[in-house]
């Protein structure tokens, strides 16, 4: 029998492909990155992470980590990455990222909220991104606002939560899922101070006393039973001394059957995950 020899050949090299870029300073944080766009393989991971809250927070986290070009200390590792940066940093990379992979025009969706029709606008993402940055010389990271709550006369430290402190609330176990969706929202709170009394051992005497919560699910639980207008004090106070620096994309439309104007709130973490799960 004759066997035809196997010829071998080198596999060529293959030349580099060079993404397009787009730098983002980050709004909190300050710090410059050069975001580039979504590999096929990384944007098939999003759409795969779609089905749960961890999984899409751990994901886009990666992949933005991955897209951000010449990391530096501590950007350089994922868990640096993740206890450097915020949800409003995030925002902005995920901008960044939307351009580079997207391009600025797409269509977008809109209801109108008098007469509840429905229709499609083509917009320049740039033409209504407003990105609103940390000027201070305070770092932001390590800031802590001490609020007293006016009914129940807890104290809430208020901090301004990283990437890291989010997705682990989202990871806590044996909790149900709306549960975990809710108390989220609670990662603003480092620790809760709540009054009460004790019997000094030495004495016998009753004193005045403190006991610190600082576990998410439990600060979560105890807040939930408080009075409302505590819990609206505490989250003004977070948003008068860290909310105001993030991504907004304020679209003002026209109804084209009623005529009304108003005004749309885009998210561009929404959008940029909707995109990825209507590609073809």
């Amino acid at each position: 029998m004759f066997f035809m020899p196997t010829v071998v050949r080198d596999l060529p090299t293959m030349k580099p492909v060079h993404f397009p870029v787009f730098e983002v300073i980050t709004p909190v944080t300050g710090v410059s990155f050069n975001v580039r766009g979504l590999t096929v393989a990384q944007e098939s991971a999003l759409r795969d992470s779609l089905v749960s809250l961890p999984k899409r927070l751990a994901m886009i986290n990666q992949t933005l980590f991955e897209c951000c070009e010449d990391k530096r200390p501590p950007y350089d590792t994922l868990e640096g990455f993740e206890k450097h940066l915020t949800a409003g940093d995030r925002s902005a990379l995920i901008y960044g990222m939307f351009v580079t992979t997207h391009g600025e025009e797409q269509t977008y969706k809109f209801r109108c909220p008098r007469c509840g029709k429905e229709f499609d606008m083509k917009l320049r993402l740039s033409d209504f991104i407003k990105i609103n940055s940390y000027e201070g010389n305070e770092n932001l990271l390590e800031k802590e606002v001490t609020v007293v709550l006016p009914v129940s006369g807890y104290k809430a430290v208020l901090r301004m939560p990283t990437l890291y402190d989010e997705r682990q609330a989202n990871l806590v176990r044996n909790v149900d899922k709306d549960i975990v969706d809710k108390m989220s929202s609670y990662i603003i709170v480092k620790k809760l101070i709540v009054p009460g009394k004790e019997k000094d051992p030495a004495t016998g005497e009753t004193i005045e006393s403190e006991y610190v919560i600082d576990k998410t699910v439990e600060i979560y639980s105890t807040i939930t039973k408080l009075p409302f207008s505590d819990n609206k004090v505490m989250f003004q106070t977070w948003k008068d001394n860290f909310g105001k620096y993030d991504v907004e994309v304020e679209v003002e439309n026209t109804c084209p059957d009623c005529g009304n104007e108003f005004k749309n709130q885009l998210s561009l973490y929404d959008e940029f995950f909707r995109l990825c799960s209507t590609l073809d």
